[in-house]
């Protein structure tokens, strides 16, 4: 006999629960057109394909045997990549952009409990300079790279 795998079953409903409460937050906003997005096309697109994916989690959770208990959440991992993201927020207008990304790429992987920090300096850079190049220099957005 076939049961729902308990931790899929979980995350398909939390993914379906946050896209209808973004969905239901986004009815205010102009969704404008394809060719001229208006402020809530974006995140009523994202709500509504998240609302897909948690649906076909939930389809997908069928395996055999029991369920066995739920684990344990990996607080490290949680801990950490909100670090990041903290440290991000906290930063980039204190320091510029390139700064606070790599504070966050720095934060967010001290969630691996053996991180490979040649690795993680390398992306570090990398993503840093894509980041600036990408938003500042091709898209031109208004803020600073780096800031003293």
């Amino acid at each position: 006999m076939k049961s729902l795998l308990r931790t899929d079953l979980i995350g398909g409903i939390a993914a379906i629960a946050v896209g209808a409460f973004v969905l239901l937050e986004t009815t205010g906003y102009v969704m404008g057109t394809v060719r001229r997005m208006g402020p809530g096309y974006f995140p009523t697109a994202l709500a509504i394909l998240m609302m897909v994916f948690g649906t076909g989690v939930i389809l997908a959770a069928r395996r055999s045997g029991e369920d066995g208990p739920i684990p344990r959440p990996a607080y490290r991992g949680i801990i950490f990549v909100m670090g990041g993201i903290l440290a991000f927020a906290l930063l980039i207008d204190r320091l510029g952009l390139a700064p606070a990304i790599v504070a966050a790429v720095l934060v967010s992987s001290m969630a691996d409990e053996r991180p490979n920090f040649l690795a993680i300096a390398l992306l570090a850079v990398a993503l840093a300079g894509l980041c600036v190049v990408l938003f500042i220099s091709l898209l031109g957005l208004n803020m600073a790279a780096f800031r003293w």
